[in-house]
């Protein structure tokens, strides 16, 4: 049963990182922080707003996927250490527990990549503005 919750909780949360970042963070997915640099001294106060509510929600729910990976990650270590499971259902929880982690990773890397391009656009706003 832990092993299907678990399954299903990895499926739920990849589609979901398939399906998040839409509008300006989507667009600038693959652009490095100087390129957005660069765009942005050429946009309307309008376009960079727009952008960093678009970074706002996409943070936003990569957190909540972050806060989800993490409670699923304590309550499977949490019945490990309870020592509830052996053999081959342990083998399968350590599994588990590793695909998550590596989850975990993979989306404070995206965070931390969204927030720093965010930022491109908080400086060009405050330049637009001022």
């Amino acid at each position: 049963m832990l092993k299907t919750m678990t399954c299903v909780l990895i499926a739920a949360l990849l589609l979901g990182l398939t399906s998040c970042g839409g509008g300006a963070a989507g667009s600038d997915e693959g652009k490095t922080v100087a390129e957005i640099q660069t765009a942005v001294k050429d946009m309307s106060k309008a376009t960079i707003e727009k952008a960093i509510e678009s970074y706002k929600s996409a943070i936003a729910a990569h957190e909540g996927d972050l806060e989800g990976i993490e409670a699923k990650i304590k309550e499977i270590g949490g019945s490990a250490l309870e020592g509830l499971m052996g053999g081959d259902d342990a083998d399968d929880t350590k599994a588990d527990l590793e695909k998550l982690k590596s989850q975990a990773s993979e989306i404070a890397a995206t965070l931390s990549s969204l927030k720093e391009k965010m930022a491109v656009y908080v400086s060009g706003l405050a330049s637009a503005e001022g």
